[in-house]
Formats: C-alpha cells, structure tokens, sequence
C-alpha cells in the first residue's frame, strides 16, 4: 500500500476543505493568469495604437463612405404679388472613389461619359481617376436629370449626394436685394445673407455615431438620423414689374450716362414699402454658383456693392427739401421770408459761392419757393444759420439721418449728422444746401417720402411676411409709423414747392403733361477726405421725384449717379430716369393713359 493522503480538515461548518497551502497556491495561479492576459491585450492596444495606428485609419477610410447630413431646401423669396424672385433647384455632388473606380475595370468607360454629359475639364477628371484616396469631389451643382442617367450608368466607385442649389429666374433682376449664393452655398448678400437665420433651414444628421474627435465608429451606425427642416420663404415689398421698370431704365442711364456707379430707390411714402432698389454695377447671382458644366463667369467686389444703403454720399441740393421743411416746421423762417442772393458771399472767411453761372450774377431776392425752384445754395444756406445749428440736427435726426434704416438689407450704413456743439458757421451753411453731412440714397428717399406724406415718417420696408414651408403664414410684418417729421400744412406747403421746381424750375426735364409733378435737382462735390478737398470734376448727381404732388403721392423716386461722363447735372442725367419710372407707374395705376406722354 502506498503512502496515506493527507487528511482533509473540516472548517466550523463542517465542510470538509483542502490544506490551506494548496488552496494559496491554486488562488495565486488565478491571479498571475489574469495579469498576463491583461498585459498582453494592453501591449496589444497600445501597438495598435502607436505603431499601426495609420494603417488601421486607412482601412477605417476604406471600409467607411462618408457621409454628410442631408441637405435642407432653403425657402423662397417672393414679390409683392407672388412671384418667385429665388427658389432652390434639386441637384448633386458627384463624387468618386477613384480605388473603387480602376478594381472595376470601367474607368476608361466612366472617363468618357464624365466629359462627354458633365462637360467637366479634362484635366479635373484625370486627377480625380488617378488619386489615391478613397473619396475624391469631381462635381458641383450637376442637374437633377443629369444625375439620374448618371445614376443609371451603374458606375462602381462613383458616389452621388443630393442637395440644392440657389436660383434666380430673373437673373440679373433684383440682384442686389435678393444676394446670391456661393459654390458651397453660403450666402453671400442681400436678402439672403441678412434673413439667412429664417430662409436657410437646418440640415438633418447623419445616420452614424462619431467619437469626440467627430470620427465615425465602424460598426456604431445608428438606426435613424433627424430629418432636414426646410427654410422659410419671405414675401417682399418689390413689384417685380416696377423693379424690371427701374433695372431698364438704369440700364439706359449706366450706357449713355457712363457713371461711377448709379442706383434707384422707388418707395411708396403712405406705407415705407420699398418697390424697387438697384445699384450699378450689378451681377447675375447665378454666376456666383454655376452648374456643372457652365462656364463661370467672374463676379467682382465692386459689382454686389449695394450702393442704395451702403453708399454714403453728400446730397447736395435735394436735400434742400429738408431744410425748407425743418425751416417752416420750426417757425424759424416764414414761407415768403426774402433772401439775397449775391452769388458769392464771405462766410468764415472764405468765400461761399452758389452754383454755375449764378457764382458770378447771383439769384437776387428768393423766398423759400424761389430757393428750391432755382436750386440756390446761398439762399438755403441762410436759411439754414436761421434755424440754428441745435434745431437744424434735431430734425435731420428725427428724419432718421446719422443711423441705420433697419430695413432689412445687410451692410446698411448710418450716414453722419455731426453734433450741433461741432459745427461752425460755414459747416452749417453747406448743410442747408446738402454738403457736411452725409447720407445713403435710401435714408433721403425715406426721409423726403416722410416729409410729403403729411410729414408722418414710415419704417422702410422690404420683407412684409414670413411663410412657413407649407405656406402659411409665421409672421406679418405690418406698415409701421415711427415718428412724424412736420405738419400736414408743412407738408402741402413742401408739394407746392417741389411741383415749382418741376414746372417753373430747375427739374423741367421731369415735366408730365396733366400731372402734378414734384421734384428737386441735386448736384454736389465729392469731398476727398484724404486731401481735405473737393478735386475737380467729381461729383454726385441725383434727382427725387413724387407724384402725383397735388396729395400725398403714390410714389417717391430717388435717381443717383457718381461721376457720369456724359452730363453735368441732376436736371439732365438723373431726372429722365426718374420721369421714364414715373410715367410707368402713372400708366399702370390708370392715372395717366397708355398714350400720353
């Protein structure tokens, strides 16, 4: 018999348990067992993770297409009436795996129909084949019908994303106050810059789970993904048959005229709402994202300038207006107060001239009607020492001079009234008739509508309603009263007068037969703030036309022009233009007939 086992021992319960030394052991085998598994699978991770960290990223890349959130449909922008000025056109980004691509043996067949239905560059299509990548972009913006006999080709490696594209049916039509979209589709300008936050929308998410360095965990995909919310459309102020009006007849003006540059405010005074705007030079907004395949064409900084609410510019004589309202408003000047004109007079110290041949002979005695009738500089600006540096700014204030319209457009500037306690007397005479201070074409076209419209100043206006996707109505945005300038008297008192400027005065050009006409002229210098000068031949041109002038009037028309090379003042560049708008609007409300001139 061999040697006896060692005797089991029993614990307090009776249990019968082996030698306590065996027991140690076998529990410290256990322990080192799991150690070495935890080592190895850490040198394993930290391998991975070090030394073949770029080789896993690569097959990560190849394993996984991106994937972008779907894209959202921004909203329209509709005229006054209805019509689509912009709306948002289905298209793709065409992209390839060019891996994919040549393992399928078709890429010399995908290369012949990319140039042949895309109309892409050649160069642009072989570098794309030849990449080492997995996702290489080929294509913008390609057509809704393109892409599906794309898609029909059955093209391995060829990746297509849906998406929209910003268009603009009336091209170059409203260019400035609608914006435009860039080739990634951000807006740019306009409308669609500054409402971007309502007509732009949210893209949906993507379906999959991302770590926090925003990388797609294989594997992880989720199961569903928000869908995209569409943008909301706004309806606008704009006639889009007034605005083709204005964009024609500055079309003429830009050509035989050859200005700087040039713009049209047309404003309905009763309501603030602004009918039309244009600038020049201008742009096609389409050009700023063309569709694959068309050629692009080059959009310049100068061209999307907006200059009817960025441009600040001394008035000159339209702003005459003002200071014959302020003047009677005030009590500081009657109706038929007489003034001298000398033609030149001292004033500071140097000599203060009126304007053309009138330097030399003088105006003689005006009263306030004369002063605008015959666009007298020095009569106007000895009406404006007798209101009064303080009175004076008040009232250009309360016209909503020196600050932002608020209208709704981007990169509006504010204009400069300069405080009463800085004027002296000479900067004070140069403000009654439109020099030392500065304004924007819409600032004056709402401030001389305010004035003719029983003096009650509206709140500019270009957007009226916010439309949600399915067309209902979000937000009204109603006509609103901000201040009032002067009395209702004033006012009748100011539509006499610019209606003498018209008939008997310096805005003859602007004359309708059987219509009453107001207007006023306006040329002024181009102050040089580099040389502290006004250099020889610059200047800025305008003409401000309501009608009809014998009530309130249906519309208010401001023409301005920077240096034009064909013409010399407001009378012969700017006030055609105006009567050309003028006589449009007449017709189509039935006041004048279709025949008349």
């Amino acid at each position: 018999m061999g040697p006896a086992a060692a005797p089991a021992h029993k614990d307090a319960l009776g249990v019968r348990r082996p030698p306590l030394p065996v027991e140690r052991a076998r529990l410290q085998q256990v322990a080192w067992g799991f150690l070495a598994i935890a080592a190895a699978l850490g040198l394993r991770l930290a391998y991975i993770q070090t030394v073949r960290r770029d080789f896993y990223l690569r097959v990560a890349e190849e394993i996984t297409s991106p994937e972008q959130p779907e894209a959202a449909r921004p909203g329209r922008i509709y005229d006054a009436l209805g019509r689509v000025l912009t709306d948002a056109e289905s298209v793709a980004q065409v992209s390839l795996d060019p891996v994919a691509v040549r393992e399928s043996g078709r890429a010399e067949e995908l290369r012949r129909y990319l140039l042949q239905n895309l109309g892409l560059p050649p160069e642009r299509v072989e570098k794309a084949l030849a990449a080492s990548g997995r996702y290489v972009p080929l294509a913008r913006h390609v057509p809704l019908a393109t892409v599906q006999q794309l898609r029909a080709q059955r093209f391995p490696g060829l990746i297509i994303e849906p998406g929209f594209r910003r268009s603009y049916p009336y091209g170059r039509v409203g260019a400035h106050l609608l914006g435009g979209y860039s080739a990634d589709q951000r807006p740019l300008a306009g409308l669609d810059l500054r409402w971007r936050f309502v007509v732009a929308g949210e893209a949906g998410t993507p379906r999959r789970n991302v770590d926090a360095w925003g990388r797609t965990i294989v594997g992880m995909e989720a199961d569903t993904a928000l869908p995209p919310i569409p943008g909301k459309s706004l309806v606008t102020t704009v006639d889009l048959d007034v605005q083709r009006q204005v964009e024609a007849a500055l079309d003429r003006l830009w050509s035989r005229n050859r200005p700087e540059n040039a713009c049209v405010v047309v404003m309905e005074p009763r309501t603030g709402a602004v009918l039309a705007l244009s600038s020049r030079p201008n742009y096609d907004p389409n050009d700023l994202a063309p569709r694959a395949g068309e050629e692009r064409k080059p959009v310049t900084v100068e061209s999307m300038l907006n200059h009817a609410v960025n441009w600040e510019y001394e008035p000159g004589s339209t702003f005459k207006i003002l200071t014959a309202a302020c003047a009677l408003q005030a009590g500081a000047v009657a109706l038929h107060r007489r003034f001298h004109c000398p033609g030149t007079m001292i004033l500071g110290g140097r000599p203060l001239r009126c304007w053309g041949e009138w330097a030399a002979k003088g105006h003689g005695s005006v009263d306030l009607p004369a002063i605008l009738a015959k666009s007298c500089n020095l009569g106007a600006a000895q009406v404006a020492v007798s209101i009064g540096a303080q009175r004076f700014t008040q009232f250009l204030e309360t016209c909503g001079l020196g600050r932002r319209t608020l209208v709704g457009l981007p990169g509006e500037a504010g204009g400069k009234v300069y405080p009463p306690e800085s004027l002296r007397l000479r900067d004070l005479a140069n403000m009654g008739f439109g020099q030392h201070v500065l304004v924007t074409p819409l600032q004056l076209t709402a401030a001389i509508g305010a004035v003719v419209n029983d003096g009650i100043y509206m709140q500019p206006q270009i957007v009226r309603r916010v439309l949600n996707p399915d067309g209902s109505v979000f937000r009204e945005i109603p006509p609103h009263a901000r201040t009032t300038l002067c009395s209702p008297e004033v006012s009748r008192q100011i539509r006499q007068m610019m209606i003498g400027v018209v008939e008997n005065g310096t805005g003859r050009a602007a004359r309708i037969p059987g219509i009453a006409v107001g207007g006023k002229t306006g040329t002024a210098q181009v102050f040089d703030p580099k040389t502290g000068t006004f250099p020889e031949g610059q200047k800025v041109v305008s003409f401000v036309l309501v009608a009809p002038a014998d009530r309130v009037p249906d519309f208010c028309i401001l023409v301005v022009a920077k240096n034009p090379k064909i013409g010399e003042h407001g009378a012969d560049v700017a006030a055609p233009v105006a009567k050309e708008i003028a006589l449009y609007l007449l017709r189509r409300q039935g006041i004048l007939p279709e025949t008349d001139e």
